[in-house]
């Protein structure tokens, strides 16, 4: 079933602004979606997302945040179907996406998987927007310090995996709109 088709008309009333209901540890995140947003243009409308991840092996957080960018396209696609918003582009400012990066064993490396996420030197989430702006930088010295060699190599990473999953957004919300 496609996200569209289980969104409820009453998910976009005129209450509140937007409203993502996410992962506790996604829920003070909501700026990082929003980063992506132009509210003014979206209304007084309520978007309710809600991210389960069913099978992760790490960097739940982050897969939380690019996948949400993808159901909140689709709602807004959706909205737009049903007249609630004008046009998806007015709302939309940019994609969002979020990936985790780290040392481990002095190797700096992408999206951690559990295993090597907990054994990492540093530990890093980097939410970034299309255009490659940073919207969030979270990182911790789990075993020891980190140099700044090393965080400008891992954002560089962060970077890169930020980019390919951009594309990935990108294919996915193409996907949908041919259905």
């Amino acid at each position: 079933m496609c996200i569209r088709d289980s969104i409820p008309v009453a998910a976009f009333t005129d209450i509140l602004p937007v409203l993502v209901d996410a992962l506790p540890s996604l829920s003070p995140k909501l700026a990082e979606l929003l980063e992506g947003l132009d509210m003014e243009a979206l209304g007084e409308r309520t978007i309710t997302i809600d991210c389960d991840v069913l099978q992760a092996d790490g960097g739940t957080r982050t897969a939380s945040i690019t996948g949400a960018y993808v159901a909140l396209v689709d709602a807004l696609h959706w909205a737009k179907s049903q007249r609630k918003i004008r046009s998806v582009e007015r709302v939309l400012k940019d994609s969002v996406s979020a990936v985790s990066v780290g040392v481990i064993n002095g190797t700096p490396m992408l999206d951690l998987p559990y295993i090597e996420d907990s054994q990492a030197m540093t530990d890093m989430n980097v939410a970034m927007t299309g255009s490659g702006d940073f919207i969030e930088i979270q990182g911790t010295a789990e075993h020891r310090p980190f140099s700044r060699a090393e965080l400008n190599e891992l954002l560089d990473l962060a970077t890169k995996g930020n980019r390919e999953l951009q594309r990935a957004q990108a294919d996915a919300l193409a996907e949908l709109a041919e259905h």
